[in-house]
């Protein structure tokens, strides 16, 4: 890892899911996995409507952000996560209903060094561009959860690296195809989210395949988020929606279409990632 991987090092913070009813730490305080709303009320409807995010500090953080991008991805040996790469997370409210989201605005590049059996990745996410399909529940995640609204907090950056990596295959004769060459690999990610570093490990499954590489979560995998400057935020999201329980952690996917560096052209911001929008199910059409 580079002295850069350390500097930005470090992400994804989504929504939630639920599990049981044990403690993990976060920031040496010891957080709930789950809460509960001690003031729910069955008959009291949750407020629908949330003001649009005040873009002040989001549009300077994600420049800031690509001129670091800038910096450590120039390399032609680097990999650049190309249009239809996706990073997912699926939470859960009230124990059984599942809010399925993506975030729209992510860079991430990899730089691979099969001759140390590795590669190491280096991204950074706007947390703004998070898209469960309705926009006052995105609008208040973002405010309360995210902390969008106050100076560098919108961008989640993330470092990782995936072992074993391998060489691409060589054609036997020049000219002819070559297979993919497919493999299992351990990921381990070291994510900030809000001030926090966050250490989490992940099976992928690589395909190299005539210059692009599919790299996959083999399941998703679990981030915990909390910390003392999300709970407060995040208590006051569950008195607003109405929630009864809310966990607080999330299950990511991570889906990295990489190619080679002079593919991609140039690094800035319309260089992002363009995915579907969300479409929510009936079940999650509430806040």
């Amino acid at each position: 890892m580079t002295k850069k991987f350390v500097t930005y090092g470090c992400l994804f913070a989504t929504t939630l899911a639920c599990i049981s009813a044990t403690s993990f730490a976060g920031g040496g305080k010891r957080f709930s996995e789950h809460y509960e709303n001690k003031s729910w009320d069955a008959n009291k409807p949750p407020v629908v409507d949330e003001p649009a995010i005040n873009p002040k500090y989001a549009a300077g953080n994600w420049e800031k952000a690509m001129r670091a991008a800038s910096t450590y991805c120039d390399s032609k040996r680097s990999l650049i996560a190309s249009n239809g790469s996706r990073l997912e997370a699926v939470g859960v409210k009230e124990h059984n209903v599942e809010v399925r989201g993506a975030f729209l605005r992510f860079r991430t590049c990899l730089l691979p060094e099969p001759e140390k059996g590795k590669a190491a990745g280096i991204g950074w996410v706007d947390l703004t561009s998070w898209d469960s399909g309705l926009a006052a529940r995105d609008r208040r995640v973002t405010r309360y959860v995210f902390g969008v609204e106050t100076p560098d907090q919108s961008i989640a950056p993330f470092e990782f690296e995936v072992t074993p990596w391998k060489l691409p295959a060589v054609p036997v004769k020049p000219g002819t195809p070559v297979a993919a060459d497919t493999w299992n690999a351990n990921a381990k990610a070291v994510v900030n989210f809000r001030g926090t570093p966050i250490t989490v490990e992940f099976p992928v499954t690589v395909t190299n395949d005539g210059g692009k590489t599919h790299m996959l979560t083999n399941q998703p995998f679990r981030l915990d988020f909390m910390n003392e400057l999300v709970e407060s935020g995040f208590r006051q999201m569950m008195e607003l929606c109405n929630h009864h329980f809310l966990a607080a952690f999330s299950l990511v996917n991570l889906d990295l279409n990489l190619v080679p560096r002079e593919w991609v052209g140039t690094l800035g911001p319309a260089a992002s990632q363009n995915p579907e929008k969300v479409k929510p199910k009936k079940s999650e059409n509430k806040p």
